[in-house]
């Protein structure tokens, strides 16, 4: 729906991206992996957005639920996968940070670029984007920006993300 509306909105459409949080991350994973699966059960000649891809960007996962990882190690993934940024509690916040390993690892196993993942030794779920009392998990935002300007998001409109030259040279190499 973003990307559709992107020019109205004057935003890049090669800039678009989900985030979620707990549950929200938890749907935003399988957006990173089954945008193609999406776009398949959803181009029929009625539907105003057949045409307008359904494939994140990038993808922020923050204290997720189980992703597709957790319930199957052997989930496929794209090979134009987007970029991923992760981040957790980690023993305050168990289950999350086994959730966000679970995604990580396979991503990285499989050589996924622009894959960053932070856990923190303090902290625990919830708690969006506050300070955390001052915690070092609390800064993660500081990190999510860093890697987001990295990958070239910030940059001018209409010019082409680091990213964007990062994911074409993975998806034409082999599967491993």
């Amino acid at each position: 729906m973003v990307r559709s509306r992107a020019a109205e909105w004057k935003l890049d459409p090669a800039k678009i991206g989900i985030m979620g949080f707990s549950a929200g991350a938890e749907l935003s994973a399988p957006t990173a992996l089954f945008f193609d699966e999406f776009a398949k059960d959803n181009s029929g000649e009625a539907d105003p957005l057949a045409k307008v891809s359904a494939r994140p960007d990038f993808v922020g996962v923050i204290y997720p639920g189980p992703t597709p990882f957790t319930r199957d190690p052997a989930t496929k993934i794209p090979r134009n996968v987007p970029p991923s940024f992760i981040a957790s509690a980690g023993s305050g916040d168990k289950i999350h940070a086994l959730w966000a390993t679970d995604y990580f690892t396979a991503m990285l196993k499989a050589g996924v670029p622009n894959l960053e993942m932070h856990i923190y030794g303090n902290g625990v779920h919830g708690g969006g984007l506050t300070a955390r009392g001052g915690i070092p998990f609390g800064t993660w935002t500081d990190r999510y920006i860093d890697w987001f300007k990295d990958l070239g998001f910030l940059g001018k409109p209409g010019l082409s993300t680091k990213a964007a030259a990062d994911v074409e040279a993975f998806a034409k190499k082999p599967a491993r």
